[in-house]
């Protein structure tokens, strides 16, 4: 209580303190007190009087109207709203090895819009494309590609037999060889045979004998080793019968106007074998007429069998008296006795010896067929299936028949005489003989050079010796391409009438076709030219389609031109080079898809660059086929690079370099890979209104010549897979008609192909079923060396009865038949029947070296008897 009041005294002291006056306050020493202030007392002070403060001038109030606050929204990333997200899919690396997917390193990422801005994407991945690397080759064999070779099925045969081979193939994948194909072992197979130095011997004579060999390996057999000695029989001839006698039944007929005394002079054919050059020389052939032998001079015509015999021997002799249309019987006999009487002179046949026609001829089918007169096996009529007959037989003599009134020739010739050539060997009957003839000489005055060429033809003087009277003399005789398949024709003719101008003319387009290419790199070049004239049908026709006639009838006389001059050729190297470059110059690029195009276009050979990946250029095209943009114009907006050489990878979407152009995928193939006959990148012209020029048809042109060089040169075991790629090109090609077209007695039509190709195939334009009929020949070749397979959703068994049916090729409703048409049914295809029948193909084994002749037949044969 007592600190209470202590307490209570003091806080009212300290108040009574706080209310003493400001006159009651003591300053320091040396300050005063003013206004309640202690200042030093020097100090003047100045007391401003206070001022009158100014009135307040209080504004009128206006209300204000606060709006009412507004969240405004959070922006978007584009269309992907705020809090949105996105996702990706992102790589661990560019590519993947061969065999495995790129999904096997991606990963999903995700990133979020935040008002406007993006959140960097989840995930560690960097790279946004991924492909799978192209797999390893084996060496120069492409990965899913075959190598082929061929082995036999025993090491040595003797003569007579055949060294039985086999294709075998092994698959490349991703750098390791299959296994091989086949059952055959041997990698070559040696053919043993006894040659003798004459044919025949007279008695006390000895027959000399030589042991021959020929090696064949990889498909190719070589040359008989040693080979002085050419005769396979040698026989004792006696002065009055031969030991092996062959009696050929033959007719002799005049055609000539007009009756009396009647000169017979005909080419007479002889399968292989039969007839040696010692029976030229040695007089053993023998003719007989109505039972009587007669005296005739029998002189061996040009051309030999691949194993050397005798193709034909000119036969002359007189009838004392035959009227037109008379018909006697006759034997030629081989091997017989030699010719009692002597031969009367040699005539050489002139062309009015020609439209006489006044012949003497072999009859039955079986013997014609067997000489191979038109330089094919053919059946016999009504030898073949029930189809092929109707085909080749029944409707090839309908037509037949009807063109002979209308003589309908159209535009094109594809060797319509060789057809009825054909018909005549399997028939026998002269009336297509009688034909063959007249058309033949027709055909000839189109092909002669003649004598006032400007400038000069040059080779008039060897085509036309005997001065013909032409209808254009100053036309040098180079047909229009789609007028020259006609040369197996000529080459028959001179078999059949020993007319040297048909002869010459074979010579002649063999010399014209192939005078510049002296070696590899000019055939790669030349055969398949590279030109706005690119098409199959041009090839064959201006550069190697006249060589294997040529070669049946030893056509090798070097003859010039106008425009180009006489070479010797080594025969052998010539159609190993065509063979060659027709393989080189097969269809092998991709395509490469590309946008944003700028610039001009560059030459082909540019190298186009995508990081590691480069390609050689080989054209721009709007499309997947022709026709090409040019070098120099403008580059497309978008289109396709045609592209070979593909090395470091497989092109991606991407920017290129090398061109200006974005590449919008990877490279891809084209299913007309392996096409043959012509270049995939040439600068060829639109044709027919289209936006492509090759016609599908024209494939036939080179892959006869394939099959052709396999059956009659050299069986190359490259040939079947190279016609294959063609024909299963065609068959692709191939769809079922729209409408219902009336074929009359012949069948409705099912099938029919465009004319174009095209890439895709072209199943939108007009399909014509005509054409199938000509692609028979091709498969048939191809079953029979390759075997069946599936194309287009049907085997190859199912197309061939498909092709050959008469319906479509019925001239009733479809199309107006000509000699044209003929002449590709018939004149190239004769040989399919045949060519089914069999089990399995041969071909030639090694190529025969022809005798090179340095002039034209002249007024002295050149082998007749001693």
């Amino acid at each position: 209580m007592k600190i209470l009041s202590i307490i209570s005294s003091l806080s009212l002291i300290l108040f009574i303190t706080s209310c003493v006056p400001d006159a009651n306050k003591k300053c320091k020493d040396g300050q005063v007190l003013v206004n309640g202030t202690c200042v030093v007392k020097e100090q003047h002070i100045i007391v401003e009087p206070t001022p009158t403060p100014a009135p307040t001038i209080i504004p009128t109030l206006v209300p204000t109207i606060i709006p009412t606050p507004t969240i405004q929204p959070k922006l978007s990333c584009g269309s992907i709203p705020h809090n949105g997200t996105e996702s990706r899919i992102a790589y661990s690396a560019t590519s993947v090895a061969y065999g495995q997917s790129c999904s096997s390193i991606q990963q999903t990422q995700t990133r979020t819009c935040n008002n406007g801005v993006w959140s960097a994407w989840s995930g560690s991945y960097q790279y946004l494309t991924c492909s799978v690397q192209a797999a390893l080759a084996c060496g120069t064999i492409a990965s899913g590609a075959f190598e082929v070779r061929t082995m036999y099925q025993t090491a040595a045969v003797n003569e007579g037999q055949t060294c039985v081979s086999e294709i075998q193939n092994r698959k490349c994948t991703n750098g390791q060889f299959g296994s091989w194909s086949g059952t055959y072992t041997q990698s070559r197979c040696v053919i043993s045979r006894i040659r003798y130095e004459s044919a025949t011997i007279n008695a006390g004579e000895t027959c000399k004998s030589q042991n021959q060999i020929m090696t064949c390996e990889n498909a190719i057999c070589g040359v008989w080793t040693p080979n002085n000695y050419l005769y396979p029989t040698c026989t004792l001839v006696s002065s009055n019968t031969g030991s092996n006698k062959t009696s050929i039944t033959a007719q002799v007929i005049r055609n000539q106007a007009g009756s009396g005394e009647t000169f017979i002079s005909s080419g007479f054919p002889f399968p292989p074998g039969l007839v040696s050059e010692s029976a030229i020389s040695s007089g053993t052939i023998q003719v007989f007429v109505e039972g009587v032998e007669i005296a005739a001079n029998v002189s061996a015509l040009r051309g030999r069998h691949h194993d050397g015999s005798i193709r034909s021997v000119l036969i002359q002799f007189k009838i004392p008296h035959m009227t037109q249309g008379d018909v006697l019987t006759a034997q030629v006999i081989v091997g017989g006795a030699v010719r009692s009487m002597p031969d009367p002179a040699y005539q050489r046949p002139t062309l009015n010896t020609v439209l006489n026609n006044n012949i003497l001829f072999p009859t039955n089918p079986s013997y014609i067929t067997s000489t191979q007169i038109t330089f094919q096996h053919l059946l016999p009529f009504g030898q073949g299936t029930s189809s092929e007959e109707k085909q080749y037989t029944t409707l090839a003599n309908d037509r037949f028949d009807a063109l002979v009134i209308s003589d309908n020739s159209g535009t094109a010739r594809y060797e319509e005489v060789r057809a009825m050539i054909t018909l005549w060997a399997r028939s026998g009957n002269i009336k297509y003989f009688n034909k063959a003839v007249s058309q033949s000489v027709e055909w000839l005055d189109y092909s002669t050079p003649g004598a006032a060429g400007e400038p000069v033809c040059k080779a008039d003087k060897y085509v036309n010796p005997d001065g013909r009277i032409l209808s254009n003399e100053k036309n040098c005789g180079l047909a229009a391409e789609w007028q020259f398949a006609r040369v197996f024709s000529y080459a028959s003719m001179y078999l059949l009438t020993g007319y040297r101008d048909y002869w010459a003319i074979v010579a002649y387009n063999a010399s014209f076709q192939q005078y510049g290419i002296s070696d590899q790199t000019l055939a790669d070049k030349n055969v398949i030219g590279f030109s706005q004239y690119d098409l199959p049908r041009f090839n064959y026709a201006q550069h190697y389609g006249s060589m294997i006639a040529a070669l049946m009838i030893d056509a090798t006389m070097p003859i010039s031109g106008q425009w180009f001059g006489a070479r010797k050729y080594n025969w052998k190297d010539q159609l190993e080079w065509t063979l060659n470059a027709i393989k080189t110059n097969e269809w092998n690029f991709q395509w490469l898809p590309f946008n944003a195009g700028a610039g001009t276009v560059p030459p082909a050979g540019t190298i186009i660059n995508q990081g590691t990946v480069s390609a050689q250029l080989l054209g721009i095209y709007l499309a997947k086929h022709d026709p090409q943009v040019f070098a120099g114009q403008s580059m497309p907006i978008s289109g396709y690079m045609q592209v070979n050489n593909i090395s470091g990878g497989t092109f991606k979407v991407g920017a290129l370099s090398g061109l200006t152009a974005y590449a919008t995928g990877p490279n891809e193939s084209d299913y007309r890979q392996g096409m043959t006959g012509v270049r995939s990148n040439s600068p060829r012209g639109v044709n027919l209104g289209t936006d492509t020029v090759i016609p599908v048809f024209q494939l036939t042109f080179p892959s006869h010549f394939l099959i052709d060089y396999y059956l009659m040169v050299n069986a190359d075991s490259r040939i079947p897979l190279m016609v294959k790629r063609n024909l299963d090109i065609v068959l692709k090609q191939i769809r079922p008609l729209s409408t219902v077209i009336n074929g009359g007695q012949w069948g409705n039509p099912v099938y029919g192909n465009s004319y174009v190709l095209k890439n895709p195939v072209d199943m939108i334009g007009k399909a014509n079923p005509y054409e199938l009929p000509e692609y028979a020949r091709m498969l048939a070749f191809v079953i029979r060396t390759i075997g069946d397979d599936t194309v287009n959703g049907a085997s190859y068994s199912t197309w061939y009865n498909r092709l050959i049916d008469t319906a479509n090729n019925s001239p009733i409703g479809v199309l107006i038949w000509q000699w044209k048409l003929f002449g590709q049914f018939y004149g190239f295809g004769a040989d399919t029947p045949w060519m089914m029948s069999q089990k399995s193909l041969v071909g030639t084994v090694g190529m025969r070296i022809p005798i090179n002749y340095t002039d034209i037949p002249r007024d002295i044969p050149d082998l007749q008897r001693k």
